[in-house]
């Protein structure tokens, strides 16, 4: 039985356009902003992190270490690809802890009103809610425009006394208080597009001043357009980061149609190369989920067609594009992932489609046979001191539970590409870990190439492809990859001593093929 611990997240963020003031339009937003506009520089937008701790809050049941080192002994070999959009459940990581102080949180933290026709009014209801210890006072509450921009306005009649709060006139908000106002949109031209077809859209800031000078910026955009496009609304929680491994739910549902209902919905990722993870329906075709299970930015776009028009006609362009960090926080993390030139489609999955390489974590306890001949004992395949598809969770310090000290492979693939992950949250002074990779099984598809990618907590330490002249890994090869020394958090590759790779053919701890491990031609 083969199937890593795994901790998802789920944090979906619903934002509600009630309560319109006078004659405007009710117009729906999304909760970032990223169109394809001529100026579209980052917009530096308030976000909740949330970050997937693996075996923290588990989504799926958690396969049992094997009984036998028989690594097909069952089909969920890999779990993580057979979920799809209805099942992905993510939990969100609890903050029960209100910030210290008064402390105002705006929904939605960015206003995007897309393209909207000229002459056409427009508003999005904005909630001020106190969220602090301390009851908030808000001194004011402006537009500060950008050079040229057209259409934006501020309607305050919700507000007590229906005028905007000042230095002289200030609006308190109790703990748990809020107060909503309209920012409305009605542009008068149709904006400009550069030499590519591009719109230079209309921006401005919200800016909300507290007692004591603190500034919460919303960002507002628009554009005029001659045609009132479709308008998609993408939504993927209140994600800006998670761990290698998150599901990521996108939800276009609240996604709107202008000329008649929407008939249709097309997402589409662009991703790193190293993440063999297609797209996966769910329920309805509003629905997508995907696996971002290597480090790295995921951008994920959607665009929505009505009865008249498309988003990404070139009389709209407002697809909408939304971008997930994969990032490792644990001190060390190690990543394998591998190109298999002789399999075709590196994205199918299931039993003997692909090819199966494991990576492999050493503590420097570990000891065994000297099979690649440099005098020492390799510890390839000891248990418990390698952490590998067999032995995916060893003790290997401190037998206190609250001391998280041991390693754990966190996703075994078998069925090529990868990736497999390895992570240790505490790793103990005066160790030096090992990484390898071992091919185990090429599945009739020959040589593979792996990658190997260690980040100490958080950064980028090692990145390393086996390329042996072209020559690559052939099955029950193994590669000595690098060393980890700690707490001097150094990383060093393993080379020979004419500066080629460490690499032993046919390698098999016949050890472990005693406790029922396959050997190796």
């Amino acid at each position: 039985m083969k199937g890593p611990t795994q901790g998802f997240v789920r944090a979906m963020l619903s934002i509600a356009v009630a309560g319109m003031a006078g004659s405007f339009l009710a117009c729906t937003v999304s909760d970032s902003e990223d169109l394809p506009m001529a100026d579209a520089a980052p917009l530096d937008v308030p976000s909740t992190e949330v970050v997937a701790d693996p075996g923290v809050f588990a989504d799926l049941p958690v396969a049992d270490a094997p009984t036998d080192a028989t690594k097909d002994a069952s089909p969920d070999a890999v779990m993580a690809p057979d979920l799809v959009a209805t099942d992905a459940d993510i939990l969100a990581s609890p903050d029960d802890a209100a910030p210290a102080g008064p402390r105002v949180e705006v929904v939605p933290p960015v206003v995007e009103f897309g393209g909207k026709k000229v002459g056409k009014a427009c508003g999005v209801e904005v909630e001020l809610r106190s969220v602090g210890t301390e009851p908030a006072v808000v001194m004011g509450i402006v537009l500060q425009p950008n050079d040229g921009a057209q259409g934006f306005g501020m309607d305050v009649t919700s507000l007590p006394g229906a005028v905007a709060p000042t230095a002289d006139h200030p609006l308190s908000l109790a703990v748990n208080d809020s107060a909503k106002l309209l920012v409305t949109y009605t542009p008068s031209l149709a904006n400009p597009r550069d030499a590519s077809g591009l719109v230079t859209p209309d921006r401005v800031t919200l800016k909300i001043t507290l007692l004591g000078g603190t500034v919460t910026d919303i960002p507002l955009s628009g554009f005029g357009v001659s045609n009132e496009c479709p308008l998609p609304v993408l939504d993927i929680g209140a994600v800006a980061t998670v761990l290698p491994q998150a599901v990521i739910r996108l939800d276009g549902s609240k996604s709107v149609g202008v000329g008649g209902p929407l008939v249709s919905w097309t997402f589409d990722i662009d991703q790193p190369a190293q993440n063999k993870f297609h797209l996966v329906q769910g329920a309805t075709s509003q629905f997508q989920s995907h696996q971002a299970n290597v480090a790295g930015d995921y951008q994920y776009r959607l665009d929505v067609c009505d009865a008249s028009l498309c988003s990404n006609d070139l009389a709209c362009q407002t697809t909408v594009v939304r971008q997930v960090t994969a990032a490792p926080t644990q001190a060390i993390h190690c990543e394998l992932t591998w190109e298999t030139p002789a399999d075709t489609d590196q994205y199918d999955q299931g039993p003997g489609m692909g090819s199966d390489m494991d990576l492999h974590f050493l503590h420097p306890f570990a000891t065994g046979p000297d099979l690649d001949g440099d005098g020492v004992p390799d510890g390839w395949f000891d248990i418990p001191y390698d952490v590998f598809w067999y032995n995916k969770a060893p003790e290997w310090e401190s037998v206190n539970p609250n001391v998280q000290d041991n390693p754990s492979l966190d996703r075994d693939d078998t069925d090529g590409a990868g990736p497999e992950n390895v992570n240790l949250l505490t790793p103990t002074d005066g160790r030096t870990y090992r990484i390898g990779v071992h091919y185990w099984d090429d599945q009739g598809f020959g040589v593979s190439f792996p990658r190997v990618r260690c980040f100490i907590e958080g950064t980028l330490a090692l990145d390393t492809v086996l390329d042996n002249g072209g020559v690559g890994m052939k099955r029950c090869d193994l590669w000595e990859v690098a060393t980890i020394e700690w707490p001097a958090k150094t990383v060093t590759p393993v080379t020979l001593p004419n500066g080629s790779p460490k690499v032993t053919p046919g390698y098999m701890n016949p050890a472990f093929v005693v406790v029922g491990g396959a050997a190796c031609p």
